[in-house]
Order: C-alpha cells, then sequence, then structure tokens
C-alpha cells in the first residue's frame, strides 16, 4: 500500500482525541483534525487501489470479509428504518456520518500491514501522553481560578459550576476523554510485559500513572466502569504472560497512586489541611438511584422503550430518537437533541431488533476473529484493542453517539491484526 495511505491513518491515530479543543465549525458542523486525516486517506487509498487495478487488472482490496459484510447488513438495517424517521435531513446526516466514521473498519484492515502497526501504537501512546498532560494542567489550573481562555475547559465542567473540576482536556465531555483513554491504556498495559528494556517499561507505567489519575479525574463514573472492565478484560487474555509479575505490579502500584494522588489534589484545593475531599466531589460520583442525573437517565431509558414499541421491527429512524421524543421534530432544542444515554436502547428505538440483532452480529463476528492474529508480532495490539473495546462497550450503557472515532479506529485496528474468518 503506498506510503502516503500509512502517513495518513498514522495522522487519524495522533490526532483522534483533538474534538473540543482542535475541531472548527463548518455549517453548524463540527469538524475535527482526524476527520479531515480520514478524508485524506480514503483520498490516497482510492488513488493507489485505481494504479493497482489498472496496471495489473487484480483484486487490489478485500470486502467479503464476514465482518465487513455483517458491518453493512447493519447500515442496510439503519437505512431502511430512515422511512419511519421524523427529522428525515438529519437521520440522513447521522447515518451518513457514522457510514464515514466507521469506514475506518474497512479502510485499516485494506491499508495497513504488520511493518506498520508499531508506528500506530506509538502514534496514539505520544498523543495520548500528550492530551494527558494537558488535562493535569487543565484541572489544576481551573481549580486555581486560571480563566477558562487559558484551561481550554468548558465552564459546564469548571470549579466554578461544579464546586470541583472535571477534567475534559481536549475532549468534547469528561466521558469521551474518559473513553479515548481506554484505547492508550490497554496498548500500554499490554506492551508492558513484552518490553523487553527496562527504561520502555518504566516509560509504559510512567504513562499508565498519569492516564489513570486523568481517567479518576474525568469523575465520570461510566469513565471508571470502563476502565475497570479493561483492566479486567486486558489481566484474562494477558494471564498466560503474568509469571513475571514485576512489571504489573509496578503498574497496579502506579495506577493506585494516581488515583490517591487525585484525591490529594481535590483534597488540596478544598480543604488546605489535606483532612478531607469535598463532600460534592463524593456526592457527585457516589449518587447512582437519586438526583437529576438519575431522573434524566431514567426518563431517556423510558422514552427509549417507548419509540421501540411504536416501530419494534426497524425502529424510529437511524439518529431519529432525539427528534422522536422533543415537541418539535424540526428544532433542535437549545441544549441539543435528546439521547437515549444507552446506546442499546438507542439502537433498539432508531433501528429496531433488526438493526440491534444485525449490530450485535458485527460484534459477535468481530471478537470471533480476533481469537488469533494475524501475524506473532500484533498479539499485543490485539489483546489491547479487545479490551479496549470491551470496556467502551461497557461503558456504552452509561451514553449514546456511535460514530465515535477513536471507537471505530479501535474497531479498525482490531480487524487489522486479527485473522480474517473465511467468507
Amino acid at each position: 500500500m503506498d506510503r502516503t495511505v500509512v502517513i495518513a491513518l498514522t495522522a487519524v491515530a495522533a490526532l483522534l482525541p483533538f474534538e473540543r479543543l482542535g475541531g472548527f465549525d463548518v455549517a453548524g458542523f463540527n469538524v475535527r483534525p482526524s476527520q479531515l486525516a480520514l478524508a485524506a486517506a480514503w483520498l490516497f487509498f482510492i488513488g493507489t487501489v485505481s494504479r493497482q487495478v489498472t496496471q495489473n487488472g487484480a483484486r487490489a482490496i478485500s470486502w467479503r470479509r464476514p465482518a465487513f459484510l455483517a458491518l453493512a447488513g447493519f447500515f442496510a438495517a439503519a437505512g431502511l428504518s430512515l422511512v419511519n424517521a421524523e427529522n428525515f435531513g438529519r437521520s440522513l446526516v447521522v447515518l451518513g456520518f457514522t457510514l464515514f466514521t466507521a469506514s475506518l473498519a474497512f479502510l485499516m484492515p485494506n491499508a495497513l500491514r504488520a511493518e506498520h502497526l508499531p508506528r500506530i501504537r506509538k502514534a496514539v501512546l505520544i498523543s495520548a501522553a500528550l492530551v494527558g498532560a494537558f488535562g493535569l494542567w487543565q484541572f489544576i489550573g481551573d481549580m486555581l481560578g486560571a480563566p477558562g481562555w487559558l484551561t481550554g475547559i468548558r465552564s459546564t465542567y469548571s470549579r466554578d459550576i461544579l464546586g470541583f473540576t472535571r477534567l475534559q482536556s481536549t475532549a468534547a465531555e469528561p466521558l469521551y476523554f474518559a473513553n479515548y483513554l481506554l484505547l492508550p491504556i490497554a496498548l500500554a498495559g499490554a506492551w508492558l510485559p513484552r518490553a523487553s528494556e527496562a527504561r520502555t517499561r518504566r516509560r509504559l507505567i510512567a504513562l499508565l500513572g498519569l492516564l489513570s489519575l486523568c481517567v479518576f479525574l474525568t469523575s465520570s463514573r461510566g469513565g471508571w466502569l470502563g476502565l475497570g472492565v479493561t483492566v479486567v478484560a486486558l489481566l484474562w487474555l494477558e494471564r498466560g504472560r503474568l509469571k513475571d509479575w514485576k512489571p504489573i505490579a509496578s503498574a497496579f502500584a502506579v495506577g493506585i497512586a494516581g488515583a490517591a494522588l487525585g484525591v490529594v489534589l481535590l483534597g488540596r484545593f478544598f480543604s488546605p489541611s489535606l483532612s478531607s475531599v469535598p463532600e460534592t466531589f463524593f456526592r457527585h460520583v457516589t449518587t447512582v438511584t437519586d438526583g437529576a442525573a438519575f431522573d434524566d437517565r431514567a426518563r431517556t431509558i423510558t422514552d427509549a422503550l417507548a419509540a421501540w414499541k411504536r416501530h419494534p421491527w426497524i425502529g424510529v429512524g437511524y439518529g431519529g430518537y432525539g427528534p422522536h421524543v422533543s415537541a418539535f421534530a424540526y428544532e433542535a432544542p437549545a441544549a441539543g437533541w435528546p439521547v437515549a444515554n444507552n446506546e442499546t436502547l438507542e439502537l433498539l428505538a432508531e433501528t429496531g431488533i433488526v438493526g440491534l440483532a444485525a449490530f450485535v452480529l458485527f460484534l459477535a463476528i468481530l471478537f470471533k476473529s480476533a481469537r488469533t492474529s494475524e501475524t506473532d508480532g500484533a498479539d499485543a495490539i490485539r489483546t489491547a484493542c479487545v479490551a479496549a473495546l470491551i470496556g467502551m462497550l461497557a461503558q456504552y450503557q452509561t451514553f449514546s453517539t456511535l460514530y465515535i472515532m477513536h471507537v471505530w479506529f479501535t474497531i479498525g485496528l482490531l480487524l487489522t491484526v486479527s485473522k480474517p474468518e473465511r467468507a
């Protein structure tokens, strides 16, 4: 494959976390640098494939892979659901945007080879280290009273509103940043027991400490859930390599130290004597069955089930949950279109039983193909992607947006390193 495609996909890997900061508005849409890099990758890929076909007439791409066919089936079901869409224009835009983002699942396995994987992994880890360090500065700066233009934090997550700062770094929201960090955390964790150099192990352990601290400071309970599930999944997948327990113990110690440092930072800014952590923080992270957040999620779940019962087989239209539950289907509320805060229920409401079943089938084929690596050197990346994706799916039960770039990047990377099932 032409090196320009690989360079563009490496740029996608490096630019994944740049959403709110790094993006810019065009005609009401937030355009992100990772999207521009993906568009460039497609242009280079199409040009390369066209030259290859012209020169030798051979088929240059693989499209009959079962995972590709299952994903196509899901998007066919999503397209069918548009017949019930109350706001057809919005549904069509959301479907098109999801198709573009999900194209990573097809492009990456067709463009990347084993020799490209270390570069991709390094791009993800270096980028995560940079945005993690920025996020830590953002937290400290906001807690010290630095202006928003300097910290880059949204006022919604600032100390002035909540009583404490929720770290969001460059992402649109803290929960999205926590979700993104699952991939670099899993990649660093899977690399750690395989690293032969002591310097590399120290760097990976330090990175795991920084990123764990960032996840803690997002104060996202869904993010904490995703991290816990990712760690458990990674330990299970890597259980055969846990004989050398020292790097693992060091990583756990650093992770625990990161969480402890988060508590100390909160206590320091709220209580100079370090004697207590603010009640507002504990109330925020421990209130599960009470308060406005719980009431809102209970309402959205009820609305999602009601929408599904209205059109149980093909749903109310992909991207149509918000218009369906809003007072005016063609007028977005001031706070934006509502979401179900549960991706499973949102898919059920929007695409019905057919769409949800097709997506579950795609995931089943994806994880089945991930049982073995395409090459021995890809084994660490394979287990990391599996663990990270399981964690993302767990967190997806607490929020809902399917067209997230880093989720489809993880899926694309997993398909790249997995041995294809027979069509």
